[in-house]
């Protein structure tokens, strides 16, 4: 008894079976089609419809499934065409003619998604069973019938459609003094555009604007420290962020800021006392607060 099984493939041109997804720092799961990277955000637009954009800063993972051919501008370099495996750890995962890269998420101007993969489901085609050849005088024997743990054990599974990553989000060990502080009314100005920031301070106290850049522990760390000196001013000292998703963002140029982070000092009076763009150590930072109290 002879069986076989013919299999047809089916290529789809649509991209019905993608299934990105945008998973946030807050541990949200947005599930879509990935459009790209311009303005400073990525867009994907979701299962209904609806267009979502969100910074980097924001993203702790992109998936991307099936991976896209795109075109990439960075900073100092462009890649005119290639894989986009996805990002994570604040970098993107592409795929050159080099082998893999990795590029830091600050450093992208724009992402331009070229082509998919073509999908390919299987379909399975039994073909009908054979009839036994007789031979004249001879009785046929045919094998007894192979017991059912046996069957399953040996028809292949037959898998239609395309297998997903492993989609959960690595957590980012965020303890001591990389874990990110969440002071009770601490005010963000902007997450990448411009403000005005003298209009924006409070009258009466020292305000120190950090220019806060997240995937940088050493602006997690610094700006830890400042907000802990900030709680333990009774109220002398605020602390405002303005967060910088990339280099794109309308505020890098309005401020010409050309290095992260940045730590601002304002004095009681509302006016400019010193500004730490270089360095940053917890002496530079107990330096211009005595100095910005003192105005």
């Amino acid at each position: 008894m002879k069986q076989w099984i013919r299999l047809l493939f089916l290529i789809g041109t649509g991209c019905a079976a993608c299934a990105d997804q945008l998973i946030r720092t807050s541990g949200q799961v947005v599930e879509g089609e990935l459009n790209g990277f311009s303005k400073s955000q990525w867009s994907l637009t979701t299962t209904d419809g609806k267009e979502v954009r969100e910074f980097s800063a924001n993203l702790k993972r992109i998936v991307v499934d099936p991976m896209p051919t795109v075109s990439v501008e960075l900073v100092n370099k462009k890649y005119e065409s290639v894989v986009f495996k996805g990002y994570e750890k604040f970098a993107l995962n592409l795929i050159a003619g080099e082998g893999d890269v990795n590029a830091p998420a600050m450093m992208l101007k724009n992402l331009e998604i070229l082509s998919r993969p073509e999908v390919q489901e299987v379909e399975l085609v039994q073909e009908p069973e054979e009839e036994p050849v007789r031979e004249v005088g001879r009785p046929v024997v045919e094998p007894p019938p192979a017991p059912i743990e046996n069957v399953a054990k040996s028809v292949p599974t037959a898998y239609n459609g395309v297998r997903r990553p492993d989609t959960a989000p690595r957590q980012w060990k965020q303890e001591g003094k990389w874990r990110e502080m969440q002071t009770p009314g601490l005010r963000i100005l902007s997450q990448g555009e411009d403000v005005d920031i003298e209009g924006q301070l409070r009258k009466g106290v020292v305000n120190v604007i950090h220019f806060h850049y997240a995937p940088a522990h050493s602006s997690v760390r610094q700006g830890n420290y400042v907000e802990v000196l900030s709680r333990k001013s009774g109220g002398r000292v605020v602390v405002q962020r303005i967060v910088v998703p990339d280099w794109n963002a309308p505020i890098c140029t309005a401020k010409e800021i050309k290095a992260l982070p940045q730590f601002w000092f304002y004095g009681k009076s509302g006016k400019l006392s010193s500004k730490l763009t270089e360095r940053f150590t917890e002496s530079d930072i107990d330096a211009a607060l005595k100095k910005a109290q003192m105005q």
